[in-house]
């Protein structure tokens, strides 16, 4: 409605602007147009018909306040979009929300960790770039950090096993029972965040909004580094 709104104005400031020349015109030579009506009438009707003041290109336009009326509207609307925009600590998108399981049963929200940040590595067990970074993993949960960190698994979904599958490998393993594993069954939080690869880390701030997502394994100094430029 934008550009047809315009146009139509423009139309319309040229219509004016085109009858006000007709105007001074007419005054101007109306000494000569006196002196032979019939050429003055015709030499009017010639000027009217091309200056495009015409009742037809009055009536197209819409009455000043329907444009009033959708320019304020437009206006609300971008004023809305600005509020929620100042609203947000971090640029970026709403990051998707999940309610996922651990290997406890314990179920954990993205809504609950509103006001943290969170770090969430995507992984498969069949990785082996993944299981690389499990040890540098560990030493990262260790830390003293300020924010969160969650690993992801698709039990089922894209060759990965099944959820107790998954348990029984996991703890052949060895790996640190402080890291916190969480199952996407069938994928659907995968596929929310657009993994097309394993790893992939997300950087999700503490106002919800995903900030950043970078596949491949990233040392324990660059996932810092990333957490600590978001808010």
């Amino acid at each position: 409605m934008g550009r047809i709104c315009l146009f139509q104005n423009l139309e319309r400031d040229r219509a004016k602007k085109d009858c006000g020349k007709v105007e001074v015109l007419i005054k101007t030579k109306r000494g000569i147009f006196m002196k032979n009506k019939i050429k003055y009438v015709a030499l009017l009707m010639f000027i009217i018909i091309f200056s495009g003041c015409s009742m037809t290109g009055q009536t197209d336009n819409p009455p000043a306040a329907d444009g009033q009326q959708n320019t304020t509207s437009t206006g609300e609307k971008k004023e809305q979009t600005e509020k929620s925009e100042s609203e947000q600590k971090n640029k970026g998108v709403a990051a998707p929300t999940f309610t996922l399981k651990d290997m406890n049963g314990n179920e954990v929200a993205l809504a609950d960790l509103q006001g943290k940040k969170v770090y969430l590595k995507f992984w498969a067990s069949w990785c082996h770039f993944c299981t690389q970074g499990m040890p540098d993993l560990a030493e990262l949960v260790d830390q003293d950090n300020d924010f969160e960190i969650y690993t992801i698994v698709a039990p089922g979904y894209n060759r990965e096993y099944s959820e107790e599958e998954f348990k029984t490998w996991y703890e052949q393993q060895g790996y640190s029972e402080n890291i916190k594993v969480l199952f996407d069954q069938d994928g659907t939080t995968m596929r929310a965040y657009g993994i097309s690869g394993y790893p992939t880390n997300a950087f999700i701030g503490s106002d919800g909004i995903l900030v950043s997502k970078l596949p491949g394994s990233a040392p324990n100094e660059d996932i810092k580094e990333r957490m600590g430029k978001i808010q």
